[in-house]
């Protein structure tokens, strides 16, 4: 449902940062550090579990997935119960005024039991924006793809196979699908804000819809690759489309070298043929896949 989450929270610094100490010292039963340049200390970080502190004087940065911290893991399920009982540990160990700390960057997302070599390995773009490889292990192995925009990084992979090669662990085959956003940016777009302000909107279910939304909403907008046979009736510019358009990195080129309207022109008959082929239900499918999981984590009462 979420993972990652960036959060500021004001607090009233311990006497250790009010005097600038130079050595360690415990706060809220947490080891903090100190952290310098040119021998002053500009901030000082602890960490709990996975999660990452830093005090910037007045202010408490945490960072890092809330999934993980609660399950130890975030290849299981995170539901929205889930979340309610990771806030209550937070503000047993930071007070009240965690409920007021101001969300910068969230990650939403679930993961999927099915095959991911169906999925991943097809993604040409997300809407406009083409996917990059996500490489991992020694090998540099690509295991998933991801979309980048200025306040949006949408990814696809092989949960399984990161499992395996950061944690050691076998799990079965398992798909995520997630969107790390800016949530300045996304509070003020006009037609699909998700208005999530605080910790405290999060216990509340009115932001379950529209994050539900936005998910299903993105992934639908993936355009897959497939492999579409050359019938004995395409005409030449029917075969090159059917053979560039449909691979990533010729699709890059054939974007620089022709115009913007050839390209979008060429791109529509591409989106015909897939559909002719059944190929453009992939996102369709995946789509749907992702509404439903993202509606049992809710809960009762938003399928």
């Amino acid at each position: 449902m979420i993972d990652d989450v960036l959060l500021v929270m004001d607090i009233t610094p311990p006497k250790e940062v009010i005097n600038g100490t130079k050595q360690p010292f415990i706060w809220k039963d947490l080891i903090f550090a100190p952290s310098f340049r040119k021998d002053c200390v500009i901030k000082y970080t602890a960490t709990w579990k996975n999660l990452k502190l830093e005090i910037w004087y007045d202010q408490l940065k945490v960072n890092n997935s809330w999934h993980k911290f609660y399950h130890g893991n975030n290849y299981s399920d995170y539901t929205f119960e889930d979340i309610k009982q990771t806030i209550e540990l937070f503000v047993e160990k930071f007070g009240l005024n965690f409920l007021k700390a101001s969300i910068k960057k969230l990650t939403i997302g679930c993961n999927l039991s099915i095959n991911s070599n169906k999925y991943y390995p097809r993604c040409i773009s997300l809407g406009t924006t083409f996917f990059q490889e996500m490489r991992g292990g020694n090998t540099h192995v690509v295991y998933g793809q991801y979309a980048k925009q200025t306040n949006i990084k949408f990814k696809i992979y092989d949960k399984q196979y990161e499992v395996k090669i950061h944690n050691r662990e076998k799990i079965v085959p398992t798909l995520r699908v997630e969107q790390e956003m800016n949530m300045n940016y996304i509070r003020k777009r006009k037609d699909t804000s998700i208005r999530i302000y605080t910790p405290s909107d999060l216990l509340q279910r009115d932001w379950l819809v529209d994050v539900i939304f936005e998910l299903t909403l993105q992934t639908d907008r993936i355009n897959f690759s497939g492999d579409l046979p050359i019938e004995k009736s395409d005409s030449l510019i029917e075969s090159e489309i059917k053979i560039l358009m449909g691979n990533l990195q010729y699709r890059k080129i054939i974007k620089t070298k022709a115009s913007p309207k050839t390209y979008q022109k060429r791109v529509k008959i591409y989106d015909k043929m897939l559909e002719n082929y059944e190929v453009k239900k992939a996102s369709d499918r995946l789509s749907r896949l992702v509404g439903n999981k993202m509606n049992l984590l809710a809960g009762p009462n938003m399928g």
